[in-house]
């Protein structure tokens, strides 16, 4: 499955402090298409197929979910939304020059996996969970 649509707002916060992901009715399942897309803040600049390998058609894909969680891992640490005082042309404007918001003040093991998030380093979300399960094992 993929999402089509993770941002800070499909986040729930449960009654144990835990994350749950929500709002799947528009996600894309096996074969079928997504209908829903990113909110311009959490979508992946285009990249050339030379570089990735992938395509950068309208239809999510897994990696396309992940830049899109490294968006909310960055949103959790700095307590803002990416780019929160800019308009949708502007933001688009700086995610297609690839210019992000400095990570200095986020912690050493959430400002890797958001780095590798926007560089499509990630090909699951498992991994993205091994690499921030390193922080719970160092003691958050």
């Amino acid at each position: 499955m993929i999402h089509g649509d993770i941002g800070s707002h499909n986040f729930l916060i449960q009654d144990d402090g835990t994350l749950a992901l929500a709002d799947l009715g528009g996600s894309k399942i096996d074969e079928t298409p997504a209908v829903v897309s990113y909110s311009t803040r959490y979508t992946r600049p285009p990249r050339p197929i030379t570089v990735t390998g992938d395509d950068d058609s309208n239809d999510p894909t897994e990696i396309d979910d992940l830049f899109a969680l490294g968006t909310v891992i960055y949103e959790i640490h700095d307590g803002h939304q990416l780019y929160a005082e800019k308009s949708s042309g502007e933001i688009r404007k700086l995610l297609r020059q690839r210019q992000f918001p400095d990570l200095e003040t986020i912690p050493a093991t959430a400002r890797a996996v958001i780095r590798k998030c926007r560089a499509g380093e990630y090909r699951s979300a498992e991994e993205v969970l091994h690499d921030l399960n390193c922080t719970v094992d160092m003691g958050k």
